[in-house]
């Protein structure tokens, strides 16, 4: 029955997972486009550093949430953390790669 079985909470973390997503894709769209080819352990390393990239900032995420007692402040941080997990992954991190010279833009 409609997003009458969704808490605001659920609603507002997809929101800020796609808010997250698009705003990356916006902003890597004006950078350019990345090589995703190289050497198999180059690639294989921006996989791990990637996934470390994530998963820190899902952690710290849940470390420093404040009082998860409010639903409202609950559903806020929930926002918060997946918009910047998934601007991250889309944005962020394929930078850290270029500074780290892990990738290249194409030509």
């Amino acid at each position: 029955a409609g997003l009458m079985g969704y808490g605001l909470t659920s609603i507002l973390g997809n929101a800020g997972g796609f808010l997250g997503v698009s705003m990356g894709a916006i902003f890597m769209h004006r950078l350019g486009s990345f090589s995703v080819e190289g050497v198999w352990w180059i690639r294989l390393l921006r996989i791990v550093v990637g996934l470390m990239g994530i998963v820190t900032l899902f952690i710290m995420v849940q470390v420093l949430s404040p009082d998860m007692s409010r639903p409202i402040l609950k559903a806020a941080w929930r926002f918060l953390g997946f918009y910047l997990i998934s601007f991250s992954a889309i944005y962020l991190l394929p930078l850290l790669f270029l500074k780290l010279k892990l990738q290249r833009m194409m030509s």
